[in-house]
């Protein structure tokens, strides 16, 4: 067999790799949304009242959703060595500076954002106490890290089994826009559900906002070493921090959607189409 159609066979691998992936993931999301959302009442007649959805096990699976993805189609293509491999990912040594930066690179942009609207004579509508204070003392004392489903319920499915696959097809920019707006594609039943956070965001301001953080992970991501912990769970968690520590006072998804689109716009300008120093390997 030549080379190109060594190429060739190896590109249709992936993207029926990650057709599965993503089928599969959006199946399982879109299947218990729909259940939720058309039949909930013969629902809870067979598992019970539902009562605040996002505490239920129900919610915990849909959330879950590409994790379980990822590891079925890790096994189911690579056997126990895929899943050993995709597990890797979250384990991959690490700089330390890299895990700083995973931790406070959202924090900082908010808190530029904040000071720079300020500064041009804007109200911020950003408590910059709940981001310094509130947000750390939560993050600390309260079992909010490790309860939130966000980071381990999808980054196993995003960042370890579907942007490696992106990353041998596309640019690392053009993966990163691509996975963000399936990724927010994804948690669209959310906002047909009235006591979903979701609901009362924008929809357009919800894509703008997580196709840009997909650019901040994916820039990390070409930089850890192609760890999923540091660059899909950690900045995933911090995400969602700041709206459980309640650090805006306006319309919250408008406000981390432009600050979250003026980062990936700076990380695009400074890094180019490998959101990576010029000339270095691809992270895999």
């Amino acid at each position: 067999m030549t080379t190109q159609n060594l190429e060739a066979s190896s590109r249709k691998r992936v993207v029926g790799e990650l057709a599965t992936f993503f089928a599969l993931a959006f199946a399982m999301t879109w299947g218990l949304g729909a259940l939720l959302l058309l039949v909930r009442p013969q629902l809870e007649a067979v598992i019970g009242p539902l009562g605040v959805i996002n505490h239920h096990w129900l919610y915990y699976l849909a959330v879950c959703a590409p994790t379980i993805s990822a590891v079925g189609c890790s096994l189911a293509f690579g056997g126990w060595a895929g899943l050993k491999a995709l597990a890797l990912r979250f384990v991959r040594p690490v700089r330390p500076m890299w895990i700083v930066i995973a931790v406070l690179a959202w924090p900082l942009t908010l808190v530029a954002y904040a000071l720079a609207t300020r500064a041009s004579g804007g109200v911020a509508q950003i408590d910059l106490h709940a981001l310094a204070v509130v947000a750390p003392v939560m993050a600390i004392t309260t079992p909010i890290m490790v309860i939130d489903p966000g980071g381990f319920g999808e980054e196993a499915g995003w960042r370890g089994f579907a942007l490696p696959r992106l990353l041998t097809m596309f640019q690392p920019a053009t993966a990163a826009v691509l996975l963000g707006v399936i990724w927010c594609l994804w948690h669209l039943p959310a906002f047909f559900v009235s006591d979903l956070a979701q609901s009362q965001f924008g929809f357009g301001w919800f894509m703008l906002a997580l196709t840009a953080c997909s650019v901040l992970m994916t820039w990390i991501y070409q930089h850890a070493n192609g760890s999923v912990l540091v660059a899909g769970v950690i900045p995933h968690l911090m995400f969602n921090l700041m709206f459980d520590a309640h650090v805006f006072s306006g319309d919250a998804m408008r406000l981390e959607a432009t600050a979250m689109g003026l980062l990936a716009a700076a990380l695009l300008i400074c890094f180019g189409p490998s959101l990576k120093r010029w000339g270095r390997p691809t992270a895999s």
